[in-house]
Formats: C-alpha cells, sequence, structure tokens
C-alpha cells in the first residue's frame, strides 16, 4: 500500500513495504590476475531479497 502526500512542489511517499536480505551470498566473487587488456569473467550469486538484489562491479576505483 502506498499513500502520496503532494505539498506545493514536493511529494512524499509512504509505504508499509519492507525490504529484505539475506546475508550471504550463494557464490561470492573470487580475486583474479589477468593480464592487461585481458578478460575476466567474474561469477557470484547474491542473495534472495526484495527488491530483487542488483550486483555490479567495478574497477580502478582508487
Amino acid at each position: 500500500m502506498l499513500k502520496l502526500i503532494t505539498y506545493k512542489h514536493f511529494i512524499t511517499v509512504f509505504s508499509n513495504y519492507i525490504a529484505y536480505i539475506r546475508k550471504h551470498f550463494y557464490q561470492t566473487p573470487v580475486s583474479e590476475n589477468v593480464p592487461e587488456g585481458g578478460t575476466i569473467h567474474m561469477h557470484c550469486s547474491p542473495p534472495e531479497g526484495e527488491p530483487k538484489v542488483q550486483v555490479k562491479f567495478f574497477h580502478d576505483l582508487f
């Protein structure tokens, strides 16, 4: 159930929807070393969750 309240240019949404996520991954990603320009395939199985869990991998963050 959603309840929308509007006031001037603002919208507030209230919901009785509860999100959850299982604690552990079924299959966790592992570290890999590849030559520069090489390709790597990382596999993981995220836990169940509501809403559905989305996993994204990034590199060169530091």
